[in-house]
């Protein structure tokens, strides 16, 4: 199990120009400008615990996960989101 501290996510989507939508989310997370090809992805829930890993295209379906505050890497970018 990966964990790791909360404070060290820094949101760097904004270099990629990289966009989340909708914020908060309730099924599927759109991953708007992300590269042709598909990219790894790694969830991490509040307390820094890996929760979900896979491969994203423009959408990542999150409905198995529970209401809360998640931080989401692709590649060396990292953001925050919050499931509704």
């Amino acid at each position: 199990m990966n964990i790791i501290p909360v404070q060290t996510i820094v949101n760097e989507f904004v270099e990629k120009n990289l966009e989340l939508y909708p914020n908060p989310v309730n099924e599927v997370l759109f991953i708007k400008n992300l590269s042709e090809n598909a990219e790894n992805y790694l969830i991490f829930n509040a307390v820094g615990q890996e929760v979900q890993r896979g491969t994203a295209n423009n959408e990542i379906q999150i409905s198995n996960l529970d209401k809360g505050l998640y931080i989401i890497k692709i590649g060396n970018y990292t953001a925050k989101f919050i499931v509704d």
